[in-house]
């Protein structure tokens, strides 16, 4: 159910075409300085093999479970919750928009404009623009209302920071999250950058650096994705013995046969990871050509995500580092006290 469900997801987000309309970028009713939205691993969801993190949203007084997923690019809200929560379609979408699918295959989109969220705790947050999917029917039995981009929550200069061992998405400043995460920031001319939030259809999406065996390559940022898969041309398991796998189903039910890269040490911002990855023929044809680093390599990390940077910062979450600001007003610095 997994992969069919996220497949979905990025089919609406790989196979659009803009042809006019507008969105608002999302909006947050939050101080200037930083927004908190709660996360969960929940075991019910694991359970169904949906193993990333996940929001519990309201809209409308109907409350669901969203998926966090940066690979996807934009929101995709499920059809059985938008019908559930009675939040009006935008009749203008197939005027503006047109998507087709991997076939080629006219496909009508439908979407939701300026949907508004209630967050856990208090406040709330406007989508912008959500399409609207038929995802499979686990997602309406789990009760899972859609698939959510935190990059795309970070209006206003903010970032998304995005810590997958809390877990938590604090939408602020990029400069405070890296320094209270202690994240490393990855240079910006090896960080690619796909879609932009200004578009009719705002879709961003993120590939960072990373390498194996002295082989540097390039992958998707993504957190919906339980597995690290890797292209089957990729540098980055040149040489290595594939063993068989077994087969997913795509977007539009094909069936998608893998083999495993066994013990492919990857390394991307300051962190060593070993792990299994999936390679397939539809690997790499998303912003990352060399395939997407998933959550069993980003699930003891925090990525801060902003329009123009990314940094991360893996292992055990270290103590905050005051804002300058503070620093300056009071002479305390994290090994110094005042006396």
């Amino acid at each position: 159910m997994k992969s069919k469900a996220t497949s979905l997801a990025r089919a609406a987000a790989a196979f659009l075409f803009v042809f006019g309309g507008s969105a608002r970028a999302a909006q947050i009713d939050a101080a200037p300085g930083a927004a908190r939205i709660p996360l969960h691993y929940d075991a019910q969801l694991s359970g169904a093999d949906l193993s990333g993190p996940a929001a519990r949203l309201t809209f409308n007084g109907k409350t669901a479970w969203f998926l966090l997923d940066t690979g996807t690019g934009i929101h995709v809200l499920g059809d059985w919750f938008v019908k559930a929560a009675g939040l009006p379609l935008d009749e203008s979408t197939n005027k503006g928009l047109r998507s087709v699918d991997d076939a080629g295959n006219p496909v009508a989109l439908r979407a939701v404009r300026n949907p508004v969220a209630g967050l856990e705790g208090g406040g709330t947050v406007s989508l912008g623009l959500a399409l609207v999917v038929d995802f499979p029917s686990e997602f309406e039995r789990f009760q899972i209302g859609g698939v959510i981009s935190p990059q795309l929550l970070a209006a206003d200069g903010r970032a998304a920071a995005f810590d997958l061992r809390t877990p938590e998405l604090r939408l602020e400043p990029f400069d405070d999250a890296v320094r209270r995460l202690g994240a490393v920031a990855l240079p910006r001319d090896r960080v690619r950058f796909c879609g932009s939030v200004d578009g009719p259809v705002p879709g961003l999406a993120f590939a960072i650096p990373v390498s194996a065996g002295g082989r540097e390559g390039i992958v998707t940022v993504d957190s919906g994705a339980k597995l690290t898969r890797i292209a089957p041309a990729s540098v980055l398991i040149r040489g290595l013995r594939l063993r068989p796998g077994g087969e997913t189903t795509g977007a539009t039910g094909a069936r998608q046969f893998y083999s495993i890269a066994p013990d492919v040490r990857l390394q991307f911002g300051g962190r060593a990871t070993t792990l299994d990855a999936r390679v397939s023929d539809a690997d790499g044809q998303g912003c990352g050509r060399d395939g997407l680093l998933g959550l069993d390599a980003l699930r003891e990390c925090a990525v801060v995500l902003g329009q123009r940077d990314v940094a991360i910062a893996c292992g055990v979450p270290v103590a905050p580092k005051p804002p300058d600001a503070y620093i300056a007003r009071t002479g305390i610095t994290p090994n110094k006290t005042r006396h």
